[in-house]
């Protein structure tokens, strides 16, 4: 188990090194390790295991390998729509838990974390769509940020829950994190492909994908 965790952060930081300097081989050779990797760590670590949550790795894993070209039309799809599947998978499992534990979530708390989330998805879909030309994507890239949102309304709702029942807030914080940090590296990785393209973008949507996937991973691990 810890060994699958050293070999993630070994992978996370030659990952960042190579999309910091640009060093095409590398970068392209560590990516599709990284999910590969905290896929095993979670396997081993989470006690009981997810299925979904595991799903929603690997969905990570193969939408990272198809991101390898984002050039190539139908391989970026392909990745999108699993991104999207892993998104659904993450919200399913944030939301049947939520419902399990019984706990009321009072209005103000649905809209303190909601409304944001939608504004958000408002402002980035309004940035980014004017420059997408495939008129496929520009239809769907709403849905895709609202679904990267729910992952995001449902960590923010359990960390609500958490703080008012006594459940584990520290594992709570970590989703609602890993929510946060998740839109964030789908933003920037629409605007570097779609309005602003080359330049160091790539390290700060690697760095926060990165990090993302890690705080879900290990925010489910300790629910």
């Amino acid at each position: 188990m810890v060994l699958f965790f050293i070999f993630f952060a070994l992978l996370a930081v030659a990952h960042l090194y190579a999309c910091y300097f640009h060093l095409e081989k590398l970068r392209m050779a560590t990516k599709p390790l990284l999910l590969l990797s905290l896929a095993a760590f979670y396997a081993c670590a989470a006690r009981p295991l997810s299925g979904f949550v595991l799903a929603a790795l690997l969905c990570g894993l193969m939408g990272d390998v198809f991101l390898l070209w984002p050039d190539d039309y139908a391989r970026f799809v392909s990745g999108a729509a699993v991104f999207s599947l892993g998104h659904v998978l993450y919200s399913f499992i944030l939301f049947r838990n939520l419902i399990a534990s019984g706990a009321a979530i009072p209005p103000w708390g649905v809209l303190i974390v909601a409304v944001p989330f939608a504004v958000a998805v408002a402002l980035a879909s309004l940035y980014v769509m004017p420059s997408i030309k495939k008129p496929f994507l520009r239809a769907c890239m709403p849905g895709y940020f609202a679904l990267v949102a729910l992952v995001g309304t449902g960590a923010w709702l359990t960390l609500i829950t958490a703080s008012r029942t006594g459940a584990d807030v520290f594992g709570a914080a970590l989703l609602a994190m890993g929510g946060l940090l998740f839109f964030a590296s789908d933003t920037i990785l629409s605007i570097r492909l779609f309005r602003v393209k080359g330049g160091s973008m790539n390290f700060w949507v690697m760095l926060t994908y990165i990090a993302a996937q890690l705080c879900l991973c290990l925010g489910f691990i300790c629910l």
